[in-house]
């Protein structure tokens, strides 16, 4: 069996540092990516960290090939868990909007994971097409793409963009017809609101881990959960 190897893009100490655990336990060499991190290091976990400036859409490749590089074989699973998060005033948020500012959110939102997605099945292409091998790549969403919220404007803007891709690259026939599968995770409350700042970082590793192995049960590419439950579809 060939080496299995996930990358999580936006490894913070929440849901990137619980994914990361989650996917080593299952026998994954693990890579995580962040701007603080310092470059090709193994942390005392066994993750390769890799520095990566999101807001830098022409850094992205980069940190694929050093995966590939360490590894000697491409992820065949890749969590985009990076999120720039510029808080307006709700009142009136286009006064407060900075042209450079929301340029560089849209590039760690938007631009970055295009690249990342685009990496990601360049290196699924490169891999043994075998069962035991799914390529899958997971965006962390929210709520954002189907509620307004204008103090966080841009951000919004962002997972709706990601939500669209996201959709689409699951309905690309080539794409179904090699097995690469894509999907947009939403953590809910029980009663359907944005779990905001109670997102569980080992809930949604669960879910990762799952979605990785084939267990969603044919959702669709829009997996919305909830801690302790699992999937819940919401209207």
């Amino acid at each position: 069996m060939s080496t299995k190897v996930a990358l999580v893009i936006g490894a913070g100490p929440r849901i990137g540092r619980s994914t990361a655990l989650a996917f080593s336990s299952r026998g994954y060499r693990v890579a995580i990516a962040a701007r603080s991190f310092e470059d090709g290091k193994f942390n005392d976990e066994g993750h390769l960290q890799l520095r990566l400036d999101l807001s830098d859409p022409a850094a992205v490749q980069d940190a694929f090939v050093k995966v590939k590089k360490a590894f000697d074989t491409a992820p065949s699973v890749v969590v985009y868990n990076a999120g720039a998060r510029t808080v307006l005033p709700p009142s009136s948020p286009l006064t407060a909007v900075n042209p450079s500012q929301a340029m560089q959110d849209m590039n760690v939102n938007v631009t970055s994971a295009l690249i990342a997605s685009k990496c990601a099945v360049e290196g699924f292409d490169t891999l043994p097409s075998e069962p035991a091998s799914p390529k899958v790549f997971i965006f962390t969403g929210n709520k954002l793409n189907v509620m307004p919220l204008p103090q966080v404007l841009v951000f919004g803007m962002g997972k709706t963009a990601v939500a669209h891709m996201t959709e689409n690259l699951h309905g690309v026939k080539e794409y179904k017809d090699k097995g690469y599968r894509f999907f947009y995770v939403d953590e809910r409350t029980a009663d359907g609101g944005v779990a905001g700042l109670d997102l569980d970082g080992e809930a949604g590793a669960k879910v990762c881990v799952e979605l990785a192995e084939g267990k969603e049960g044919g959702q669709g590419w829009w997996y919305t959960f909830v801690k302790g439950e699992g999937y819940r579809k919401f209207e």
